[in-house]
């Protein structure tokens, strides 16, 4: 089971999120990726190396679990900044702790094998229903952030409701990628609710 939770601040910082309109790609989003695309190379064949240990032994190797949840979690401090759901700079590296955003993995030993081997070799094709339905559903996310950019704009406040379903949307995403790496062995629900 993955659990995301972000806490909604009481405002919000209209001069961050028009520093972040026009200027997000450059100091958020472009340093963020430049170093999250070394961490999701390496996390790719880590995972390739954990298939391979857990068909042989049965369990995750620790570091390598502990490696590629931590870097879900900072893919996720940089999304919740560049969807302005927090006013929050995300800090750079796999370890930092933040109080705003809470990613936590309820991961069982030991891992099924077979469900290892099928996700390994059928891989994308198990999660197409997942992807279509979600597809569409982002795409209603970003309606949303372009929309709340203006609430938010004007009130200082975002929508409960809105930020509700944003943050199901990343915590769906994370639970498609999650299965895919085993780090869960459930199929993620269809749905983005906890």
């Amino acid at each position: 089971m993955i659990s995301l939770h972000i806490e909604r601040q009481a405002t919000y910082s209209r001069a961050q999120l028009v520093l972040r309109l026009l200027f997000g790609w450059l100091y958020i989003v472009l340093p963020h990726l430049i170093l999250l695309s070394f961490v999701l190379l390496w996390a790719k064949i880590l995972w390739l190396y954990a298939t391979f240990y857990i068909l042989l032994k049965g369990e995750y190797p620790i570091k390598t679990k502990e490696y590629l949840i931590h870097g879900m979690r900072w893919l996720s401090r940089v999304h919740a900044s560049a969807y302005n759901l927090t006013d929050t700079y995300p800090k750079f590296g796999l370890n930092p702790e933040v109080d705003y955003l809470k990613l936590d993995f309820e991961t069982k030993e030991p891992i099924d094998r077979l469900s290892v081997l099928v996700r390994f070799i059928l891989g994308s094709v198990l999660l197409i229903p997942h992807v279509f339905i979600w597809s569409f559903r982002n795409l209603w996310n970003s309606i949303l952030v372009f929309v709340a950019f203006w609430v938010v704009l004007f009130t200082g406040k975002y929508p409960e409701k809105w930020f509700d379903f944003q943050v199901g949307t990343l915590r769906w995403l994370l639970r498609i990628v999650g299965y895919q790496l085993y780090l869960v062995d459930q199929y993620p629900p269809f749905t983005g609710n906890e």
